[in-house]
Parts: structure tokens; C-alpha cells; sequence
């Protein structure tokens, strides 16, 4: 593994321990490069916009929390282990208020897809996250059909699935900071699942068949038209 630095090149023992620090791994045959100044890894084949998520959930359980952890497959194919997920582990999801999702690219974003409780905007809001808008992920899948609101917050990746994906561990960092601080502080009742209305557009439901049989076929969720 190379790794390049403007004032001196780190030694592949250093190299190895932060990438096992922070869980960042090339394709075997490429390179990983990391920035000590500017603490940014960089080089294709990460898959920094999977494992930084993972990075702040380890992370926040060493910090001694214990949430519901849910790990899924699946969410750039259609979510769909998501939807599996979300038929079979229906039966636990009276156990929390709320879910988290650690899967947004970027320092500072807060996306809904849809959900329009303004309970959890107004707790997010209050840890200086900024609202966003995406197309779909897997909160998209599961918040509506049990009935939870939920968000999905950045964790400092960017330009994910190309040659110049990035990490940066500043930003990764401060996620870890805030949610740490959002898990101690978490709102005492169960949030619903309310839909956003955006005047000028009508909320439809339709059957979408899943990728795969396994993945529940002929679930049910809201869609912009």
C-alpha cells in the first residue's frame, strides 16, 4: 500500500493501523492513500460510503450505548434487504422511538425521504444537522411500514463508487461526536411515521415487486409522482 504525504511517506505499519483504526480497505491490488495534514484517505475501492457508517456505529458501542443495531445488504439494489428487514424484524420494532440511519455522504446533512414528522426535524435540528433530500434508502423502506420516523445523517464520505472517493476523518469524527450526544438525549416516546405533503404533488401507493422473492414481494410504500 502507498501512501502519499507532502512532507514524508507514512510506513506501511502506520498505514495499516489507522486503516484498521477506521475500517478503511482497498481493493486488493489498489491503492489507499491518506493525508496527514488534511486527515483524509482517499483511492479506489474503499467502499467508504458503507464502512464509515459502520466505523461511527462500532464506535458509539464503545462508547457504552446500546441501540437496536441493524445491518443490512442489499440498499444500492433496491433495498432489498431493507424490505426483508422490514417484514421479518416488524415484530421488535415497538422496542424503539426512532431510527438512525448512518449512510448520507457529506459533513452536515439530515435526509427524511418522505417522512414528514416534524418531532425529529426539530430533535435533529437542535444538533446543527441542516435538512437534505435524497431518492431512496433503506429508511425510505422501513420507517413506513412500521409506522417510525427516522433520518439518515452524513458521515463524511464523498464522490462514493468512483476513482476519487474520499473519507474524511474530521467530518467522521464530528458524526461520532453528535450522535454520541443525540443518543444521550433521545426523545421519551415513540415517533410516527407521518408523510411529508409538498403542495403540488399527490402521495399514491403502489405494489413494487422486490428483486428477489426472499426480499417481500408486494410490499407497499409511498412514492413521489
Amino acid at each position: 500500500i502507498e501512501v502519499l504525504y507532502e512532507q514524508g511517506v507514512l510506513s506501511e505499519e502506520e498505514v495499516m493501523s489507522l486503516m484498521e483504526e477506521y475500517g478503511v480497505l482497498g481493493d486488493e491490488g489498489r491503492a489507499v492513500y491518506y493525508d496527514q495534514v488534511y486527515r483524509v484517505f482517499w483511492g479506489s475501492g474503499m467502499g467508504a460510503d458503507d464502512r464509515a457508517g459502520i466505523i461511527v456505529i462500532l464506535e458509539l458501542l464503545r462508547k457504552g450505548h446500546r441501540p437496536h443495531v441493524l445491518f443490512t445488504n442489499g440498499e444500492e439494489s433496491g433495498c432489498w434487504g431493507a424490505e426483508v428487514a422490514a417484514r421479518d424484524l416488524a415484530v421488535y420494532s415497538e422496542q424503539f422511538n426512532l431510527v438512525i440511519e448512518l449512510d448520507r455522504r457529506g459533513w452536515n446533512d439530515a435526509v427524511y425521504y418522505g417522512c414528514g414528522n416534524r418531532e425529529i426535524r426539530e430533535w435533529v435540528g437542535e444538533y446543527g444537522w441542516v435538512e437534505d433530500y435524497g431518492t431512496m434508502t433503506d429508511i425510505g423502506v422501513l420507517c413506513p411500514v412500521w409506522d417510525i420516523a427516522g433520518v439518515n445523517l452524513s458521515v463524511g464520505y464523498y464522490h462514493e463508487h468512483t476513482l476519487q472517493e474520499v473519507l474524511k476523518l474530521d467530518e467522521l469524527e464530528y458524526t461520532i461526536e453528535r450522535v454520541d450526544r443525540m443518543l444521550r438525549d433521545l426523545p421519551d416516546k415513540r415517533l410516527s411515521y407521518e408523510r411529508e405533503v409538498i403542495e403540488g404533488y399527490e402521495v399514491v401507493e403502489i405494489d413494487q415487486a422486490s428483486v428477489t422473492e426472499e426480499a417481500g414481494k408486494g410490499f407497499k410504500r409511498g412514492v413521489w409522482v
